[in-house]
């Protein structure tokens, strides 16, 4: 069997819906870690399919070495490091090769990947523009309009072969939750100039917003529901319940 994606033949692998995620060796969420971890986990089954671990990004002898000889080569040796760059981009660089490698090497395609709102990660996992139009299936480099009016050209910061299918990309549940926290609490650090909202009003608004999300997970299906339940979650608040239902 051969499955078509926009002209091209690909082979039908089994296709997955897996949850990515990575991990930091630090206390805080400074992002500066040294080291980090990544899997992928089977959505089904709950277990880890897929694997990479970046050491470090340092070696002490390499570091060593470059201060005091900068002008010899350094000598070969037991490196640790395996990872180039910021720790947060060790997420989205984790998450193409293991998609990359489970596609090639088992013969697998994660078609739906479960992971929080991280736009680096998504835009990256992603075929090039340039191919695109190179094989034409795209007929000109993409545009969109700014809040001047300018028509500017989309960036590019995909790094998928088009020889594998891009995946979709769904948000976690509990992550949408944080995120919707997180506003909260950056509307409120603006100052009473600019808002009255309170430590209580930000925890009952979150409750709100976790009933909503609880209920609609019992109703994938009804989408002419979703805008309303969103709806009550700010309503309900103010005692309006024009929107409430059994969510």
């Amino acid at each position: 069997m051969t499955a078509r994606r926009e002209g091209t033949e690909l082979a039908v692998y089994p296709k997955l819906t897996v949850s990515a995620d990575m991990g930091w060796q630090c206390r805080r969420r400074t992002m500066d870690s040294l080291s980090g971890h990544a899997f992928l986990i089977g959505a089904r089954t709950g277990k880890p399919i897929a694997m990479e671990i970046y050491a470090t990004k340092q070696c002490q002898f390499c570091d060593t070495h470059a201060i005091n000889s900068p002008e010899i080569s350094i000598p070969p040796h037991p490196c640790p490091k395996n990872f180039e760059g910021s720790s947060k981009s060790m997420e989205s660089m984790a998450c193409i090769t293991l998609y990359t490698r489970m596609f090639k090497e088992t013969k697998v395609h994660a078609k739906t990947i479960v992971s929080d709102d991280d736009s680096s990660m998504r835009s990256q996992v992603k075929w090039k523009i340039q191919d695109k139009i190179q094989a034409r299936m795209i007929p000109e480099w993409p545009t969109y309009t700014d809040a001047n009016g300018k028509k500017k050209k989309v960036a590019c910061k995909g790094k998928l072969p088009l020889d594998i299918p891009e995946p979709s990309f769904i948000a976690y549940p509990n992550h949408r939750k944080r995120v919707f926290t997180d506003h909260l609490y950056k509307l409120k650090k603006g100052g009473k100039r600019h808002t009255s909202i309170t430590e209580c009003d930000i925890l009952r608004l979150r409750q709100n917003f976790a009933y909503m999300r609880n209920g609609l997970l019992q109703k994938p299906d009804q989408e002419d529901e979703w805008e309303n339940a969103a709806k009550a979650v700010v309503e309900h608040h103010f005692d309006n319940h024009e929107y409430c239902a059994d969510f």
